[in-house]
């Protein structure tokens, strides 16, 4: 649990605004080695600065589709807003506890973010 005045972010980041019943945002952020070695797991040949965008987007969208499959019609997601480098874009809601799901594959740190009301 960390508060809204410390960030976590890499390389890349993912963003998935949440409304409805639950208000937040869930994120998903790597450093571009993990998204290379995804890319190239996936057989993608092209490692570029798109596609890390669109790999990074790509999985915080199945997160958080995932998460509205349990949670419900009520669990409104928006489409991923990417970003490169430090995010000031990430707006998380004031005085609310989030989570941080750390995520290692491949000798790599990446990061899964919950911030909701």
């Amino acid at each position: 649990l960390l508060d809204t005045k410390s960030k976590i972010c890499y390389d890349y980041t993912g963003i998935i605004g949440i409304s409805g019943r639950r208000k937040g945002c869930v994120y998903f952020t790597s450093p571009s080695i993990m998204l290379t070695h995804l890319l190239i797991s996936m057989g993608e040949p092209d490692i570029t600065d798109e596609n890390y965008c669109d790999i990074v987007g790509e999985v915080a969208n199945t997160i958080s589709g995932n998460a509205r499959q349990s949670f419900g019609k009520e669990f409104m997601i928006s489409v991923p807003i990417v970003i490169g480098g430090e995010p000031d874009q990430i707006k998380l809601p004031k005085d609310i506890l989030f989570f941080v799901i750390p995520i290692n594959w491949r000798q790599n740190d990446a990061a899964l973010v919950i911030s909701l009301e």
